[in-house]
Formats: structure tokens, C-alpha cells, sequence
């Protein structure tokens, strides 16, 4: 693997990225695995129009980025609903030519 100026990453550097990734993929295993509270109330990730709102689904906090008009593209990845829901693993757009 190369660095954007074509310096090799270290071996340290690929344990430190392997690890991250590794947390992520366990955090992500942590919020399928967990039960939600009868109370619960999802984050808006900032998004929110008020401070009692909630996102309760993928599609809830895409709309509130979306009314915000933020960049939402990796959110599907991120965001607890989304991973919840199965749909961080799709598969992200092809270029075309």
C-alpha cells in the first residue's frame, strides 16, 4: 500500500489501519447485537429541527440531512439506523464512462 506520495506504509501503519477497521466492524457487530429500549430515540447526527426529535430509521435521518441539505453519502455506513437496517452493505456507485 502506497501513501498518496508514493512512500510504502510502514508495517505499523497497516497494524494501526487494521486495527480501526477492526473497531469499526466490532462497533457495528455491538449495535446489530443490542435490543432497543421500548424509549428509544435514534440520533439525528446533528440534523435534528428540534432538540426532542428523533430518527428512528435510515431513511428518518437521511430526510433530516437531506432538509439541512448535508452531504449524506456516507451516513449509510455510519449511522446506527443504517447498519441496523442492513444498509451499510451496499455496494457504492460504479463510475460509468
Amino acid at each position: 500500500k502506497l501513501h498518496l506520495d508514493g512512500r510504502v506504509f510502514s508495517q505499523s501503519e497497516i497494524d494501526v489501519e487494521t486495527n480501526q477497521h477492526r473497531l469499526v466492524q466490532e462497533q457495528k457487530e455491538k449495535v446489530l447485537k443490542d435490543k432497543l429500549p421500548p424509549d428509544y430515540c435514534g440520533p439525528c447526527f446533528g440534523a435534528q429541527e428540534s432538540d426532542d426529535q428523533c430518527c428512528q430509521t435510515c431513511d428518518e435521518v437521511l430526510l433530516a440531512y437531506a432538509k439541512k441539505r448535508w452531504k449524506s453519502d456516507l451516513l449509510r455506513y455510519t449511522a446506527e439506523q443504517c447498519i441496523r437496517e442492513g444498509r451499510d452493505k451496499l455496494e457504492p456507485k460504479k463510475m460509468t464512462r
